[in-house]
């Protein structure tokens, strides 16, 4: 249905993890085996790398190849749509592993930059940037904004709920939301706070600095959002293409949403595209029975990206 070729076949024919996100994935349409949601490391668990940053420098931090894999990635989709090179974009990095809370992984916050491994939102949000930028500099500064409230690269100001990171990309101009225009829609007001009722399982939480911080900014985080609930969502179908993303939208009590990914459509259908605990990055052929299939889901948010340096 939807065929991958790699960065090498885009070049010759001419990029956010949480406890919620595991624990939605551990039933998967493709019976995955989940990744333990209770292996968390401590702050003082840092790589030798890391280590070695103070909290002063923001420099971003290449995991691995990920500076040439930038390069390759940006120069297969230059003066290309969203629609048309966030979903090459996506088929050349499937099959990469899943790297849960990759993020927390330093006792101080570090612009990490990973092409080589993923969680759900590091996946979307790292091929927004890609998309988006002409060079590694370009890039490191796009995901450094995504990422960071005010770009201020340290834990509270990261990005935690996905509803803060999309309406920062809004703000931005890459990306616009969907969902209020789909027939169906409903809007809900909920209180953000699952780090706070849950910060034993951040590993950051456990300096007093990070968790104070984030419990006073989740104190009174009430968050409108809008979304199509799951048994309406077939009729919306119509409207979307490849290249959106979606957002699973949960029940759970202090969060909005456990799973982000990018849509695939052809002449068969709605699939995704998605980096899934215990499969990596994974194609979900249908849609719609995969969302149907996590638990706690009501509905989809779907967002529509954008390139700013897109010229038709």
């Amino acid at each position: 249905m939807f065929a991958a070729t790699g960065f090498a076949g885009f070049v010759a024919a001419r990029s956010l993890a949480t406890k919620p996100e595991q624990a939605a994935n551990s039933k998967l349409v493709q019976k995955p085996q989940a990744a333990s949601a209770t292996n968390i490391k401590s702050p003082t668990e840092a790589s030798t790398t890391s280590q070695s940053l103070s909290a002063a420098d923001h420099s971003p931090l290449f995991i691995r190849d990920s500076k040439a894999v930038a390069l390759k990635a940006m120069l297969s989709t230059t003066n290309l749509p969203a629609y048309v090179s966030i979903p090459r974009l996506a088929l050349a990095f499937h099959q990469s592993p899943y790297n849960a809370f990759s993020l927390d992984k330093t006792r101080d916050e570090v612009l990490r930059i990973d092409l080589k491994s993923f969680d759900c939102l590091l996946f979307v949000e790292q091929l927004l940037a890609l998309v988006n930028s002409h060079d590694v500099s370009g890039f490191t500064e796009a995901v450094r904004s995504l990422r960071y409230e005010a770009a201020q690269v340290n834990y509270c100001s990261r990005y935690h709920y996905f509803t803060h990171w999309a309406d920062n990309a809004i703000r931005k101009g890459l990306m616009v939301n969907l969902s209020s225009s789909l027939s169906h829609a409903v809007t809900r007001s909920i209180l953000l706070n699952y780090m706070t009722s849950h910060a034993s399982e951040y590993a950051p939480m456990r300096l007093e600095k990070n968790r104070d911080c984030i419990i006073q900014k989740e104190s009174a985080r009430v968050t409108n959002q809008t979304y199509i609930p799951i048994n309406s969502f077939q009729a919306v179908l119509g409207l979307l293409r490849s290249g959106d993303i979606f957002a699973l939208v949960t029940d759970v009590q202090g969060l909005d949403v456990t799973h982000v990914g990018f849509l695939l459509k052809d002449s068969m259908g709605l699939g995704a595209i998605h980096a899934a605990p215990g499969r990596g990055v994974m194609i979900s052929a249908d849609f719609a029975d995969y969302a149907r299939s996590v638990p706690n889901v009501i509905g989809v948010a779907i967002y529509r990206p954008l390139s700013l340096h897109y010229s038709p």
